[in-house]
């Protein structure tokens, strides 16, 4: 089967002298990911090879480079999704973490669907990953907009020449399999410990992944999309019940408007083990 990759470094107001650099690290990171993909590698170690890439690029807003949240420190969020397994991990809220999509990555494949804060730290160091100061990932560019910031007593809007999106990538291997990644450092100044994924569900359960970054193989919502025939179908449950249900609709949903409503309720029905929760439609 064919292979085929997509990254992307944010969709914002990318001010002229910056536009080079994004392109160049876009570029990197697409070459990172197709190489993996061409040696016969997984869609999902391409995806983590494309987006540590821009992790390590100081010109996007992940990992290191990312934007200041209002206490002056680096936090960031990461997630992947496996088309084939239809399992997601996702990391948020880390500030000692280099490459969060490497830890998500593990989350994957551990017990857990999402990991925030300290957990995630944890988790990642007990595994491997080494620990860094925050300071590490700071670079000067966001250290001068946060002081700036202050110094207009926090009433400064977003600054243009920040960047302020995520960076993704999205693989499909030789076998057939699609993976959806992406990494984030939030919007600038943002409040501690806000999540800045595109999450759908409760902060106090894991949440779920929603249409931005579903790495469904099918005919439902797709990475970067909407769904089919421009409509939108959003599951919202608790706990568990978000990593069973929206990953179904992502593959099975099926007819435009509000016939992927009670589609979505029968598979919630049907995912047993008292999960609860609702499907919302958007024409």
């Amino acid at each position: 089967m064919a292979i085929a990759m997509i990254v992307h470094g944010g969709a914002w107001a990318i001010p002229d002298d910056q536009v080079e650099a994004h392109m160049a690290g876009c570029r990197a990171a697409l070459a990172a990911g197709w190489a993996t993909l061409a040696a016969g590698g997984t869609a999902l170690a391409a995806c983590e090879a494309a987006v540590r890439l821009m992790e390590d690029d100081p010109i996007f807003d992940a990992g290191t480079g990312s934007v200041l949240n209002s206490a002056g420190e680096v936090e960031l969020d990461a997630a992947v999704m496996d088309g084939q397994t239809l399992a997601y991990g996702a990391v948020a809220n880390v500030r000692h973490l280099r490459n969060p999509i490497t830890a998500a990555r593990m989350v994957l494949h551990g017990p857990a669907t999402t990991l925030a804060g300290p957990g995630a730290e944890a988790f990642a160091a007990a595994l491997g990953i080494p620990l860094i100061d925050n300071a590490e990932l700071v670079v000067e560019r966001e250290q001068q907009l946060w002081e700036a910031w202050r110094r207009a007593g926090q009433a400064m809007p977003v600054a243009p020449a920040s960047g302020h999106d995520t960076v993704g990538a999205i693989a499909l291997d030789s076998h057939g399999n699609l993976v959806a990644a992406n990494s984030t450092g939030g919007t600038p100044f943002k409040l501690p410990g806000r999540l800045c994924l595109h999450w759908l569900g409760r902060v106090d359960h894991q949440p779920g992944p929603g249409a931005a970054w579903s790495g469904t193989v099918g005919t439902g919502p797709g990475p970067a999309s909407g769904g089919r025939g421009g409509d939108s179908v959003a599951g919202a449950t608790g706990g568990r019940g978000q990593r069973r249900l929206h990953p179904a609709l992502a593959a099975g949903s099926c007819g435009p408007g509000l016939e992927h409503a009670p589609h979505g309720l029968c598979l919630l029905r049907r995912s047993g083990r008292g999960a609860l929760g609702g499907v919302a439609v958007t024409g």
